[in-house]
């Protein structure tokens, strides 16, 4: 049982609000399973950098054990695959998402100016 995945093709020259009119175009929304968009990119995509799952607050519905399993199967076959969980609509996320073991993992809560920076230093190893 294949998810559906809706791709969204963003680029360095979006702005904040290019991104959000992309996100609301997408019909049929629903919560996403990062365990099963992680393998999905693994089969379709390969080797990536950094995958960035960005959600509205769907926070409670993540199988953590599944996700932190899916990583680090990444990381056995020499993935070193960076994971950023983004709840958009969080102030904080009570109950981490990513495994605090694993550097390569990252839970962002809300919206922040500094989000850019934060992204980019995560994705060259600076934290």
């Amino acid at each position: 049982d294949s998810p559906t995945i809706k791709q969204i093709n963003v680029t360095a020259s979006d702005t904040v609000e290019d991104v959000t009119n992309k996100i609301e175009a997408v019909q049929q929304i629903t919560a996403m399973n990062p365990a099963q968009m992680l393998q999905w990119v693994r089969r379709t995509k390969g080797k990536v950098d950094l995958v960035l799952a960005a959600t509205h607050s769907h926070v409670q519905k993540v199988d953590r054990s599944e996700l932190w399993a899916v990583m680090e199967q990444l990381r056995v076959e020499n993935n070193n695959l960076k994971f950023v969980y983004w709840a958009l609509h969080c102030k904080n996320i009570a109950q981490k998402i990513c495994n605090v073991h694993n550097p390569n993992m990252l839970d962002v809560a809300g919206w922040s100016p500094d989000i850019k920076r934060i992204l980019q230093a995560f994705a060259k190893d600076l934290f």
